[in-house]
Order: C-alpha cells, then structure tokens, then sequence
C-alpha cells in the first residue's frame, strides 16, 4: 500500500511540474549583455530575444489592455536592487509578436538602471502583459563594472569660437584615454569629463602587440587619436568635447609608421608618414570597427549619452 502511495504521490508531482514548464514555455525570453566586463559610465546594452508560443499574437499598444511592460531585476556589487530611473518599467509601446516568431530588441540598460558603481553585477529581465496569466523571466546574466587604469588625461578649454564673452570664465574639460582589460584583450577608453558630469565614453581601440597611441589636442580642444587597430593598420580619430567622433581615418605602415603632430603656429594637428588605408582593401571593416579576430558583440551606436557624476 505504502508503494502504491508513493508511486500515486510521484506521478502528481511530475505531473504538476510538467504543468509548470508548459506555462512558462509560453513566453521564451533570453537576455545577452553586450559585454562582460564595462569601463565606469560605459553605456551597457541587452539584446531581449521573445519567443511566442502562447499560440496568439501579443500586441504591445497604448491601450491599457495591450500595455505589456519589460522590466529588469539587477542586483549590485551591495547585494542591493538597482533602483530604476524612470518612473515606470520599459514600454514596448508597438512591439508585435506574432504566434510562434522569435524577434529580438536591443535596450539601453543603463538609460533605465543606471549602474555606477564598481564591481560585479548578476540579474535577469521580465516581460508583463494583460493577456498573460503570469510574468516571464529570462535567464540570468553577469557583468562587471571596472575602473580602469588611466594612461594618458589632459585638461582643456572649451572654446568660445565667436569670441562673444571675454570675461566668461573659461569652462574646462578633461580628455582622459583608460585602458582596461576583459579576458585576455585590453581596451582603451577615451573618457571626457569635467567634475560634474561625465560627457561621453567611447572604446576606441586595444592594446596591439608593442605598437603605441599617440594622443593630441588641436586649436579648437578637439582631441585627436592614432592608435593601432591590425597589423600595420592605424585609426586617426577626431573626437570633440561632447564625444562626437567628428574624423575616423585609417593609414598603413609605408617606409614608417604615421605620427600624430601639431603645428606649432595654426595648432591644427595632422598625420605624418604612413598611407591612407582601404576599408574592404587593406582590411575588414564591421560595425565601423576594423576586424581583428571574431567577436560576438552586439551592433550599438557610435555615441554615448551624457551620465552625471
């Protein structure tokens, strides 16, 4: 008899977590974050890939019954919840999944969690909506915020182009180029700051057998860099104050490598030795970066918003 029970007892067990899995096959969700490791203020991105197999269309609108939610559950190097900056979950006001598609989403995570401080971070996403009986989680993610090492910085003067207020104090900035390591590969930053508030953080290149960065101010505070980004293969950037990358060039080596330098008079900084490079000739180009081995990045955009120290 004892067996008997045991065996009856089992059966609704398996049963029932069978029922369980069913339910929450509905909705697949997986989250991947674009890096594992982030510079300090470095925008951090998730790719949200939905499956439904709810076997109805799920409209995302703006009608209450439609308004579904994605929200994220993060945890801190505190072991606190990361609190949201805005004042209610992301909306995906317009998102349409059909039955049985598979689309994906890129979110500006940090946009919504902002996520200064350093160390490491774990969490997971959700998905909400009126027609689902229950909320459904991805899987679980972790990342680590890093300070980075600081390798070149600079204080400039944000110019005053028409010359409209000589007596306005002059409104600094600071150029300062990090370098930071995640796996086996280190990557350089150029961060611009002043002391409250954080303009932009750009990765800009890495860290390539023994070739050097050059780094330069020009007349206008612009800051220009040359770093290697292949074999014998370099990129002149053109940064402005605000983080727009306002010149990308690429050289090759040719009797000598290219140099950074500035003129003394004018203050225009320019390219010396080396020749102008092709992208698709001399090298491959992916996402508006050379490709130097496979990377299993997401595709982000090139600027950064402004984050508040």
């Amino acid at each position: 008899m004892k067996a008997w029970w045991s065996r009856r007892w089992a059966g609704c067990l398996l049963f029932a977590l069978l029922g369980s899995v069913a339910a929450q096959a509905q909705v697949g969700m997986k989250l991947e974050m674009n890096r594992k490791v982030y510079l300090q203020y470095e925008p951090m991105y998730a790719r949200v890939t939905f499956r439904n197999d709810t076997g109805k269309a799920l409209v995302f609108g703006e009608d209450p019954k439609l308004q579904g939610k994605l929200q994220f559950d993060l945890i801190g190097p505190d072991r606190r919840k990361v609190a949201l900056a805005t004042p209610s979950e992301l909306p995906l006001t317009g998102f349409v999944l059909d039955p049985g598609e598979t689309r994906e989403i890129l979110i500006p995570v940090s946009n919504f969690y902002p996520m200064p401080q350093l160390g490491r971070y774990s969490g997971h996403a959700y998905i909400s909506h009126p027609l689902l009986k229950d909320m459904f989680k991805s899987n679980d993610v972790r990342f680590e915020v890093n300070p980075g090492v600081v390798v070149y910085e600079t204080t400039v003067g944000k110019p005053d182009v028409l010359n409209q207020d000589r007596s306005r104090k002059i409104e600094e900035r600071s150029y300062r180029l990090k370098r930071m390591t995640d796996g086996a590969v280190k990557y350089y930053y150029l961060v611009i700051e002043d002391a409250k508030r954080v303009y932009a953080v750009l990765r800009v290149g890495r860290e390539l057998g023994m070739e050097g960065f050059k780094c330069q101010v020009d007349n206008l505070s612009n800051i220009h860099l040359l770093l290697p980004v292949a074999p014998k293969i370099f990129r002149h950037l053109q940064v402005s104050l605000d983080g727009r990358i306002e010149l990308q060039k690429f050289y090759k080596n040719d009797r000598r490598a290219p140099n950074l330098i500035r003129d003394a008079k004018t203050g225009r900084v320019l390219v010396i030795g080396g020749l102008e490079a092709q992208p698709g000739v001399d090298f491959e180009l992916k996402n508006g970066t050379p490709v130097l081995e496979s990377e299993s990045e997401l595709p982000l955009p090139q600027n950064s918003s402004d984050r508040k120290l």
